[in-house]
Parts: C-alpha cells; structure tokens; sequence
C-alpha cells in the first residue's frame, strides 16, 4: 500500500504535468527542423516555433532566450519566429546549421529550463552557371578522318551548385558556318568528334563555339570559343602541268655523215678564197 507521502507526491506530479504547458512543443515534437532556400533575403521569417507558452503580454508565463546560432538568426520572442541575419551560401559550406532556443518558465520558479534545438537545412539554389576551365581553346584536327573520330577532348566545365540538377552539365556545338564538320555525340560527355569529311584543299581553318548548360531551373549556361586548323597530310597523286607533251625524236649522226659534211665545207672555203 502506498504511503501517504508517496501519494503525495504523485498527486503533484499529475496536477504539474495536466496544467504546465509551457515549452512544450506542438504535436510533441522534441526538436524543430525547418528548410529554407539559399536566396533568402535577411530579414525574413525562416519559421514560426511551435512553442508552447505566453512570451508577452501582462501575464507571459514563458521566456525565451537564443543561445545558438546568433551569427545567422535573430530570435522575435514576442512572435516566437526565427529572423534571418545574413544572406546564405549552400555552395560556401552552410548547407546546415542548428540553432538553440533556451526556454524557461516564469510561472513556475522550481521548473528548470530547457533548450530547444532548431535544425536549419539549406536548399539549393542554380545561382552558379558552368565555367569552362579555358577562356579559348585551340586544336588542330587531320584532314579526311572517319566520322566519329575523337579529336578533342581537352575542354571541361564546371558548376559550383550542389550534386543535383543545378551542377549536372550537358555539352554541345552551337549551330554555325562551319559548325556542320565536328559534333559532341554524348552530351554529357566533353568529347568533339568527326561529323563530316573534312578537306584540307577546301578548308583550313575554322571557329566553333562550345556551350556548357546545367539541368536547373532556371537552366544556366556558358559559351566559348574553339579555333580549328586543318593539318594537311599526303592524299593527292603527282599531277602533270599538261594532259600530253609532243617531241621529236633526236637524230643522230654516223660517222659517214660527219665526213661528208667535213669536206663540203672544207670545198666552200676554198672557193670562198
């Protein structure tokens, strides 16, 4: 049987527990988790806390005091909301942050306070577009590959957003005069190949223009140019000036022949005396 003291004792307990509410959180939650987006603008209500109590009034019974995360928030204890102090980074590092709330009672002087932990998680916003790790690029490429060979591969962007649909990239050849010669067949892949058969005799040199966009929304993008030289290698046979040459054919003369002439022009002398 229980004492008289002990049932005292659980008396009070019940009556405490029924008529003390305050910082108690909503729906029996230990802790609070909010998320935000990184562009939000300070100043702004990150979320509202679920927090038992009276904090003003003539009679508040509750009180509430930030003993955490003061470089990021402003505690309005009056409204029991969260005010953003400064301007979030998620590509900088604070993808999460916690901040801690104490709370004590006026109502009860023997009620200890507590702290009531807040779990910020930071969302990514595509506010970063793809950087190229070039400002131009330059190749040469052999005249009359096959189509599909790989002729560049030295081009890569990067997206300082999160993993995600904000920093995945795709790649590709903008339409241009030239542009009909090369192509990127795997987007996501930084890899120029052969589109066309390519004629050092026609063409020798050439731009195109490479483009780097994300998967965000909105999409960002990037452009850079490539300058393209033809290599000319040994595919033409010799050539003639002319279809046929005419020559004739050279006599030669005997040794009968040579006399002959000797002593016709030996008597044209002596008649000449």
């Amino acid at each position: 049987m229980l004492s008289a003291t002990l049932l005292s004792i659980l008396y009070l307990l019940i009556y405490s527990v029924g008529n003390f509410n305050a910082c108690l959180l909503n729906n029996d939650r230990s802790s609070i988790y909010v998320s935000v987006m990184e562009n939000a603008a300070p100043g702004s209500a990150l979320t509202d806390l679920p927090i038992q109590g009276v904090t003003f009034g003539p009679e508040p019974d509750t009180q509430l005091k930030l003993v955490k995360g003061n470089d990021l928030v402003d505690l309005d204890a009056r409204q029991k909301k969260l005010i953003l102090k400064k301007a979030l980074d998620r590509d900088e590092g604070e993808s999460k942050f916690e901040v801690v709330i104490e709370c004590k009672s006026l109502a009860d002087a023997d009620f200890p306070q507590i702290n009531i932990s807040t779990f910020i998680s930071v969302l990514d916003v595509n506010d970063n577009a793809p950087e190229f790790d070039s400002d131009f690029y330059n190749f040469k490429v052999a005249e009359e590959l096959p189509i599909g060979t790989i002729v560049f591969i030295g081009f890569k962007a990067t997206d300082k957003d999160q993993p995600g649909p904000n920093s995945y990239l795709t790649y590709r050849i903008l339409p241009g005069k030239n542009s009909h010669y090369l192509a990127i067949e795997e987007p996501s892949e930084p890899k120029i190949t052969i589109a066309e058969r390519i004629d050092f005799e026609q063409i020798t040199e050439f731009d195109i223009l490479i483009e780097a966009k994300d998967d965000g929304n909105p999409v960002l993008s990037s452009i850079v140019k490539a300058h393209v030289t033809i290599i000319d290698v040994d595919d033409q046979n010799p050539v003639f000036d002319y279809d046929y040459y005419y020559a004739e054919p050279f006599k030669v003369i005997s040794f009968f022949d040579f006399k002959s002439y000797f002593i016709i022009i030996f008597i044209l002398l002596i008649c000449h005396q």
